[in-house]
């Protein structure tokens, strides 16, 4: 199966599947949000806003290669302060994975969506076949409903595409800039439902032709 992320003109996100466009996970959860976002930058000012996404993705995307060296057993060169801090408050969470894939492509054709699971692994500690997502964030918070459907999504494809496999558990692990760091699990059954309806909103809010 050959699956290529790409992007529309206008920045959007999507997924090629053997030719197939399907709306990226993450773009359609975070759809809703636009609103806020766009209050939030004017507020900010357009030019700080800027600055501040680009430095949190910068911070996710270290943070992310630590861990990922980490779960790998690989040596990871990578020194920068806040990463490797951020890394060191989720260490012990990780500790408990026991990891099948790291940065793995997924795809849904009865949901028409694809994204890049940040984790699939067995829980040591529960012996559940898990959905893992590593987020960082500015201040310690409650994981949003954002983050849990987006894991859902990546429960459902990972089932649809491994039959036999049936994911038991969700886990976020947030690391945040004030020093804490929280992992936190739930089933993925209450999340279905709103997960597809978010999928048709997002479709009919786009008003783009999807091959079928």
């Amino acid at each position: 199966m050959n699956i290529i992320q790409k992007h529309t003109d206008d920045g959007l996100r999507y997924y090629d599947v053997d030719g197939k466009h399907y709306a990226s996970v993450t773009e359609v959860v975070n759809h809703k949000g636009s609103v806020g976002l766009q209050i939030w930058r004017d507020k900010l000012g357009h030019d700080v806003a800027d600055y501040e996404m680009k430095r949190c993705a910068k911070r996710g995307s270290d943070t992310h290669k630590l861990i990922e060296d980490y779960l790998l057993g690989e040596k990871s060169k990578d020194k920068q302060v806040l990463p490797t801090g951020l890394f060191a408050l989720m260490k012990p969470h990780l500790d408990r994975l026991s990891v099948i894939v790291l940065e793995s492509k997924l795809y849904s054709h009865k949901l028409r969506i694809a994204g890049t699971v940040d984790c699939i692994a067995l829980d040591k500690e529960t012996g559940k076949l898990t959905v893992v997502d590593f987020k960082t964030s500015n201040k310690k918070g409650k994981v949003r409903t954002e983050h849990w459907l987006q894991t859902t999504a990546y429960a459902l494809m990972w089932m649809e595409m491994h039959p036999t496999d049936n994911v038991e558990q969700l886990i976020i692990i947030k690391a945040s800039e004030d020093g804490y760091c929280v992992s936190t699990s739930s089933d993925y059954l209450p999340y279905v439902s709103t997960l597809k309806t978010y999928i048709d909103d997002y479709y009919k809010m786009m008003e783009v032709q999807y091959d079928n």
